[in-house]
């Protein structure tokens, strides 16, 4: 079969744009139209690739088209025919230096075969190490060296093609050289071989292959549209209903300043969460003080986006308050470190600030101790 050319080369010199400049002539630039009347399986594209054979693929919500330039062919998943695309909803492609099609999809990895115009799928497997980590593969790319990136909703993978199986790469909290989020959905190598891995939640991480090193890369703009997952709020809330909270200030309102004096006897570890105001600084926030003196006050590089207006921001931090004692009409505590505790309080102080879990928060008390 003859594929109609597809592309045209490009026809614009120096010159002709300089003439364009002089005499004020504008490029008409035509677009044609394929639909689902033309033939394609759905009309939202996600991701478009042109093979080596001048095969145009088109990855959409209902199905992969296959375009020659006169007609569609279209890939369905068939729930009776194992050598089908796993999934209707195609998300990236990816074609390798051998001439393999890559397919992601919402349930797992396709490898499309020429010869029975097939596909070999690739998903999770429980307690295989080495099976693909998500089943959302939001990216597929190939480096220079030859080796073969699948970005899911958990994880990075490497494709090992001598074993036909994956390495994964994951978020550790406990070492920076671990990815920042879980949920990749970019990849790209540029000219110094870096590997550019653009992630849901976590920004941008650069991968060195050759020190095997990720530097992470925040920008922040997009971590200040990050939120807490409902999860951490289910947790506190479980937390607020087991527990009285050591102190808190509610319904601030339009007042200046609401204190919640409270006393600590021993050291603990307690949680802070605090909501404000603030775009790039925090205006309306909360704080911890002693004696007059603040001694841990959000932050706006730690806050998220609480909901609602982008300047509304929440903070949950945990700290550790030493034993002090003084008068019950201070705020006593001195915060020492940010660890992980599993003692907990809702608001301290906050200063001018809305309360936004209003309805989660037990009544404040001065005479509240641990």
């Amino acid at each position: 079969m003859f594929l109609k050319k597809l592309f045209f080369p490009p026809i614009l010199t120096s010159s002709l744009l300089f003439s364009a400049q002089l005499f004020g002539q504008t490029a008409q630039i035509k677009f044609e139209h394929l639909s689902v009347a033309d033939g394609l399986s759905q009309s939202t594209v996600n991701v478009i690739l042109q093979d080596n054979r001048g095969f145009m693929w088109f990855g959409t919500l209902n199905g992969l088209n296959r375009y020659d330039g006169y007609e569609f062919i279209k890939y369905r998943h068939d729930p009776n025919d194992p050598h089908s695309i796993s999934s209707d909803q195609v998300f990236s492609l990816c074609e390798d230096r051998e001439g393999n099609l890559w397919v992601g999809t919402n349930y797992g990895l396709n490898r499309f075969d020429w010869k029975s115009e097939s596909f070999i799928s690739y998903q999770p497997v429980h307690d295989d190490m080495n099976s693909l980590s998500g089943f959302m593969i939001s990216a597929i790319y190939e480096d220079k060296s030859g080796v073969l990136w699948i970005g899911t909703n958990y994880g990075l993978n490497r494709y090992n093609p001598e074993k036909d199986n994956f390495t994964p790469y994951f978020k550790d909290p406990n070492s920076p050289a671990g990815l920042s989020d879980n949920t990749v959905v970019a990849l790209y190598e540029n000219q110094d071989r870096y590997l550019w891995i653009g992630t849901s939640n976590g920004g941008l991480n650069r991968f060195d292959p050759e020190r095997k090193k990720v530097t992470h890369l925040f920008r922040q703009g997009r971590q200040a549209s990050l939120q807490y997952t409902h999860s951490v709020y289910d947790k506190i809330d479980s937390l607020l209903n087991a527990r009285r909270p050591l102190a808190s200030v509610l319904q601030i309102e339009n007042v200046e300043n609401a204190a919640a004096p409270f006393e600590i006897t021993s050291e603990v570890r307690a949680l802070v969460v605090s909501v404000g105001e603030g775009t790039q600084e925090m205006s309306d926030y909360g704080w911890l003080e002693k004696n007059g003196e603040p001694v841990w006050q959000m932050s706006f590089e730690r806050t998220r986006h609480a909901g609602g207006a982008a300047k509304n921001r929440i903070q949950i931090s945990t700290v550790t308050c030493c034993r002090d004692r003084i008068s019950s009409n201070t705020a006593a505590t001195t915060v020492t470190v940010t660890v992980t505790g599993t003692n907990w309080l809702r608001q301290i102080q906050i200063g001018g600030a809305f309360n936004l879990f209003h309805s989660l928060t037990m009544k404040p008390s001065s005479s509240n101790k641990i």
